[in-house]
């Protein structure tokens, strides 16, 4: 019976990180995304453009860092 339980847990790992790897490597997409209509969208006008700028890059690295994390275990 426990060898049972951990046959079925084992599978349950397995299916639940692949899914966690997919939901990253989609988050890692939409923080690149989001970095860059962060700089380049019009509603952050008033922002120093070295303040736009540095977070914009953050958060593209980021997201680059999910995605290479993601994807290339």
């Amino acid at each position: 019976m426990n060898e049972k339980l951990d046959e079925i847990r084992e599978e349950r790992e397995t299916k639940v990180g692949s899914i966690f790897k997919y939901f990253s490597a989609i988050m890692g997409f939409f923080y690149m995304l989001f970095g860059v209509v962060f700089y380049f969208f019009p509603f952050i006008e008033k922002m120093d453009e070295w303040a736009k700028l540095g977070v914009s890059v953050v958060l593209f690295l980021y997201g680059a860092f999910r995605l290479k994390r993601a994807l290339w275990k």
